[in-house]
């Protein structure tokens, strides 16, 4: 590995040039060598073989969305400066959406009692499910939330005698089919 000293016009260089050298800068000094070999046949450890196959479903989740329209406008509408709908899109596809808040100080275990979720996507939540669980881990009901604003609502429909140990599981899902996942114990 070459050094390189004092040279104006290597001073601001780094990385592979022609793919015959690479100017590298270590512990503030630059440094000169042959480029990297790559064994292209080396097998995929598990991990980057899921993630490589996550990343091609992100990217058809972006091409199909380019392929319907009023889909393409509605990703474009929120994309940032130098970004395309396909951006927003394959985004959208790599992040579930986030329950960031339940509140459940409105439920006393009676049916009418209302149950507010707020959740967040870097696009849009398409939908909200509650789940409540007894005490015993029985299912109580499970149904879906009205976007109400801000907010999802959710009113209770069966009772639930014991509340102290139960459970209430909110599942938000995003427009390529993600979910994120919340519990609550009371």
């Amino acid at each position: 590995m070459a050094k390189i000293n004092g040279n104006l016009i290597m001073m601001n260089v780094s990385g592979m040039l022609g793919k015959q050298v690479v100017i590298k800068n270590r512990a503030g000094k630059k440094y000169m060598c042959a480029p990297p070999t790559i064994n292209n046949n080396r097998p995929l450890t598990p991990n980057k073989a899921a993630w490589r196959k996550k990343f091609k479903d992100f990217a058809a989740y972006g091409k199909y969305i380019g392929t319907i329209p009023e889909m393409k406008a509605a990703y474009q509408a929120v994309a940032n400066p130098g970004q395309t709908a396909y951006n927003v899109a394959f985004k959208d596809a790599r992040y579930p959406p986030e329950v960031t808040a339940v509140s459940i100080q409105g439920y006393s275990g009676t049916p009418g009692d209302k149950i507010f979720v707020q959740a967040k996507d870097d696009f849009r939540v398409t939908a909200v499910k509650v789940t409540i669980y007894s005490a015993s881990g029985e299912m109580i009901e499970q149904g879906d939330a009205v976007e109400d604003g801000i907010l999802w609502m959710y009113i209770v429909t069966n009772p639930n005698n014991t509340i102290k140990g139960s459970k209430i599981l909110v599942t938000a899902y995003d427009l390529p089919g993600n979910k994120g996942v919340r519990e609550i114990v009371l």
